[in-house]
């Protein structure tokens, strides 16, 4: 690759204008400045504007604003057709970018052509008490996804993301909101636009499908906040629903379908009821979304 790379930065945002001003007062500030920025607004409300960003970048051509219709699959494919830099980065719009973040990713792309995804570091993961090791335990018991997983997919679908881990890794999975890709990986790939609205998950099948052929990391130094912003997952219900899904969506498709990863995704199936339970003044609500998750993917499967 060439010294000094050409990044696109791809904001995918909703009705969060103040959120999205936030993350970009952070790029201002980055000790690596060879850029453009890619902003798709699917907002129904106070779009974000040129004037909005000009008071925070001055007057640039290199940032480009794309009106879109909602769905985070189809935003993040309009912003990757609109990208001219040879590597593209994904951030949610929630995030805050510790000044260095671009500069430490760029680097390791740089000093080995070998890879061609990567994922920086959350620096908000809690740290680990009794009570959520014992439960993180239980998660692994059930096959389910934990916040400090070694990177690999596991057989039941679900990925143990490398978040919180110190080291540098090899990995499988890249959490959506915090990755980049080198641009020759979408001459093969893209979003799968089949997860609708917020799109849960769809990171997962992305890179479970680009990993299979190119190798990903994780760099413990490229470090960013992530501040949770209210809104855009929809309810709880609707949330849980979508959750399961996109978790038999994503098995079907990504994983062979041979008896010893069956048995272990429908175990994962059961753990996701169990774990239900854990906040019992949501549990309810989480049964029905998933149960309507189940009845919505056997008949989206049978038609």
């Amino acid at each position: 690759m060439e010294e000094n790379i050409r990044t696109s930065i791809i904001i995918c945002t909703r009705n969060r204008r103040e959120i999205l001003l936030r993350i970009c007062n952070s790029i201002v500030s980055q000790t690596y400045t060879n850029y453009e920025i890619i902003i798709v607004d699917s907002s129904d409300k106070e779009k974000i504007t040129h004037v909005d960003l000009e008071v925070i970048f001055g007057k640039t051509k290199f940032i480009n604003i794309i009106y879109s219709e909602p769905g985070l699959t189809k935003q993040r494919n309009i912003g990757i057709k609109a990208a001219k830099g040879e590597l593209f980065f994904f951030f949610d719009d929630d995030l805050i970018l510790e000044d260095d973040f671009l500069e430490d990713m760029v680097k390791v792309f740089k000093d080995n052509n070998d890879y061609f995804g990567g994922m920086g570091a959350m620096t908000d993961i809690k740290v680990a008490t009794f009570k959520t090791k014992l439960y993180t335990r239980a998660l692994r018991f059930f096959l389910l996804r934990h916040g400090y997983g070694n990177g690999k997919f596991r057989k039941s679908g679900f990925p143990g993301f490398p978040h919180g881990k110190k080291m540098f890794l090899d990995t499988e999975v890249l959490s959506g909101g915090i990755t980049a890709y080198k641009k020759e990986v979408f001459d093969e790939f893209e979003f799968d636009e089949h997860f609708s609205a917020y799109s849960y998950m769809e990171d997962i099948d992305f890179s479970r499908r680009v990993s299979k052929k190119y190798k990903l990391f994780y760099n413990p130094r490229a470090k960013a906040e992530h501040r949770h912003a209210a809104g855009g997952r929809g309810n709880y219900f609707e949330n849980r629903r979508m959750y399961m899904y996109n978790h038999r969506y994503i098995f079907e498709k990504n994983f062979p379908q041979i008896l010893s990863n069956k048995l272990a995704h429908f175990w994962s199936i059961i753990g996701l009821y169990v774990f239900a339970t854990w906040d019992w003044k949501k549990a309810m609500t989480a049964i029905k979304g998933y149960n309507k998750g189940l009845r919505d993917y056997r008949k989206a499967t049978h038609k």
